[in-house]
């Protein structure tokens, strides 16, 4: 979801999880994506799923709610 540039409000809504659960979350992988901030850790993520030919959305799970 980073990786397609949602929010964090966004996000938390999707997993049920708090907002600051979110921010948490990502802010510990920037250090792992040698990332700063939010929108350099978005590219990064970007480039690894282009690199090796992933799906954003492959391990999301399958709903019958339209998006």
């Amino acid at each position: 979801m980073p990786a397609e540039g949602a929010s964090s409000e966004r996000m938390s809504a999707r997993l049920g999880v708090v907002e600051k659960t979110v921010r948490n979350y990502l802010s510990g992988m920037y250090p792992k994506l040698d990332a700063v901030e939010r929108v350099t850790a978005a590219t990064a993520a970007r480039d690894y799923l282009a690199r090796h030919k992933c799906s954003s959305n492959s391990s999301r799970p399958a709903t019958n709610t339209p998006r």
